[in-house]
């Protein structure tokens, strides 16, 4: 009976916002579950089938984007206090999906290389 009345005294705009609400705060209780229940089983010397770099790997996924949110999303910071390379903490932050690709330059540039824009200012007759 009181829920139903509660139901009737909110708008759908206010169910609406308090169920998108309650499937983030869901989704954190299992995402923070399935941690712990990482965290004990390593801690009994379960690791599955997995190698001790995949464990690392593993947990390299849990701890790294935990402290860069700490540290303000400084990738810098995060590598001082880690103690790990920024390029580390760039390749977790893009696995985990919280980083987004960026096109670096090609591995193979010569001393001859030019940015393309360059080289297309060049092609119309124009100085860079």
């Amino acid at each position: 009976m009181l829920r139903s009345l509660a139901g009737d005294l909110l708008s759908a705009d206010h169910r609406d916002r308090l169920s998108k609400q309650l499937a983030v705060l869901k989704a954190r209780i299992l995402r923070a579950i399935g941690i712990d229940e990482t965290f004990r089983s390593w801690s009994d010397g379960l690791t599955g089938d997995k190698t001790f770099q995949q464990v690392t790997e593993d947990f390299a996924e849990i701890v790294i984007p935990k402290v860069w949110m700490r540290e303000d999303r400084n990738i810098s910071r995060v590598a001082a206090k880690l103690s790990i390379s920024p390029k580390k903490v760039r390749r977790i932050l893009r696995s985990v999906k919280l980083l987004r690709r960026s096109h670096p330059p090609p591995r193979d540039v010569g001393l001859d290389w030019e940015p393309s824009s360059t080289v297309a200012l060049r092609t119309h007759g124009c100085e860079a």
